[in-house]
Order: C-alpha cells, then sequence, then structure tokens
C-alpha cells in the first residue's frame, strides 16, 4: 500500500503539524515529513526498538521526531493531522474507545483523524489478519466493526466521518479507512 493513495484521501488540504500514533519504524512518518516539508511530524510507539530504528533514519533531519510513549499518556497538544494505520486492532477492547477519545483531545479543531485497519465486518479476511498477527506477533487481536468504530467516534465527538470501505484495496486483509473531522467551533459574539 502506498501512502499516496491515503494522501489522496485529504485533497488539498495541507496539514502543519502531523502525530503517527503506532508509527513502528517510522515509514509513514517519513513519508508525511517528505510529502508535507513545512509540518512538524512526531511518530509514537510503544515498541522502543522500533522507535531507535526509527530515529536512526532522521540523520539530522529537522521537523520529524520519533518518541517512545503510550498515546494514551502523551501529553496533550494540537496536531492538524493523526495517523493511525494498522494500531485500532493491538489495542485492548476496553482501551480502544480510549484511544478515540484520546485523538479527539490531541486535534485542533479543523483537524483530522485518518485511520486504516482491519474491517471488522468481513469475517474471513479478519480471520486472516488474527492468523496473521497471532502467528507473527504472538498477540490476540481485537477487530472493530464499522458500526462500532463509527459510535467510538461519536462518542468521542466527531460530528463528520468519512468511511472508505476497503480502500485502498488488500487483496489479503479487508481494510477500512476513515477520516473523522474535528469540527471548528466558531465563536460568535
Amino acid at each position: 500500500m502506498t501512502p499516496e493513495l491515503l494522501v489522496r484521501l485529504l485533497k488539498n488540504w495541507k496539514p502543519q503539524s502531523i502525530l503517527e500514533i503506532g508509527t513502528g519504524y517510522g515509514v509513514m512518518a517519513h513519508y508525511f515529513s517528505h510529502r508535507y516539508p513545512e509540518a512538524r511530524v512526531l511518530g509514537v510507539d510503544l515498541n522502543e526498538k522500533r522507535i531507535v530504528t526509527a530515529q536512526a533514519t532522521v540523520k539530522g533531519r529537522s521537523g520529524i521526531e520519533f518518541r517512545h510513549e503510550n498515546i494514551l499518556t502523551l501529553p496533550e497538544e494540537s496536531y492538524d493531522l493523526l495517523v493511525m494505520q494498522d494500531v485500532i486492532h493491538h489495542v485492548g477492547l476496553g482501551n480502544q474507545e480510549l484511544l478515540i477519545a484520546k485523538t479527539w483531545r490531541l486535534l485542533r479543531p479543523g483537524g483530522r483523524l485518518l485511520l486504516r485497519d482491519i474491517d471488522g465486518d468481513r469475517l474471513v479476511g479478519t480471520f486472516n489478519a488474527f492468523i496473521w498477527d497471532l502467528v507473527l506477533n504472538w498477540e490476540r487481536c481485537h477487530f472493530v466493526a464499522k458500526a462500532s468504530l463509527q459510535a467510538m467516534f461519536s462518542k468521542a465527538g466527531y460530528k463528520h466521518v468519512e468511511v472508505f470501505p476497503d480502500y485502498p484495496h488488500s487483496p489479503i486483509f479487508p481494510y477500512v479507512t476513515c477520516i473523522a473531522h474535528k469540527e471548528n467551533h466558531a465563536v460568535t459574539e
């Protein structure tokens, strides 16, 4: 999957600050850093070894940083764009809703959450992903159906969510991509 397919969903919008949650080795964060050179990009992950590797790839570039952080305890700053790819199904059932609520608090008004994950509605593909993660990562995954994801978005405060089933298409795993918008709250006198 090329990151450009996800960026196309943002159209001509240009974020100035980007947080990638669950950055791993930082591939997506690097892509966003190159795609939006004026933006400040931060990638966070729970896996310290991956963060060390990601940080080593920065090689003196400014505007991009990687940190070993738990997103649920990350200080609340204001970001224009949050990116989460293949993260939510690795989060325990009790923390998925907390994670989505945290994304709301991390976004500036007018900001967006770009989330791509396994589509919990598609049984056969979800089973493939479950086995894949069980064998390779030795972990149990918690896939979320689109309706449950929508409910989490709504409860967190997101009013407008765009849902793109099977975008971009994966021949192996069923994905769903969502863009959740945090509304601007204009002050009127």
